[in-house]
């Protein structure tokens, strides 16, 4: 319990719940993604879950972004939401190498 520690050592009530749905929630969308290999305890002969829209990266990429794009609009604040909107949009399109497997072999940024 990571997030209910940070909120004691914190001092900030709030730490726990939003850790919780930010894990929960993206639980949920792996999911979507995973190619029926995500375990639901995480241990041992676990039954594995999954949807596999990775199978279809264009299908995936799409569902990704859109996402990101509601997001925006129902949680930032109105003169945040274009520049978050472009940001995410080239963040996403960054990694589209992750979707559409443009290339082959694993890339490695270098800076």
């Amino acid at each position: 319990m990571p997030a209910a520690i940070f909120s004691i050592v914190l001092e900030n009530a709030l730490i726990f719940p939003l850790f919780l749905i930010g894990t929960t929630s993206h639980w949920f969308l792996d999911y979507f993604y995973h190619m029926h290999d995500m375990p639901v305890k995480g241990f041992g002969k676990d039954k594995k879950v999954g949807l596999s829209m990775w199978k279809n990266g264009t299908i995936a990429f799409f569902v990704e972004l859109i996402f990101y794009i509601v997001t925006v609009i129902l949680f930032l604040p109105k003169n945040f939401m274009i520049p978050a909107i472009i940001l995410g949009l080239i963040f996403h399109l960054a990694n589209s190498n992750s979707f559409f497997w443009i290339y082959k072999e694993k890339l490695v940024w270098r800076i």
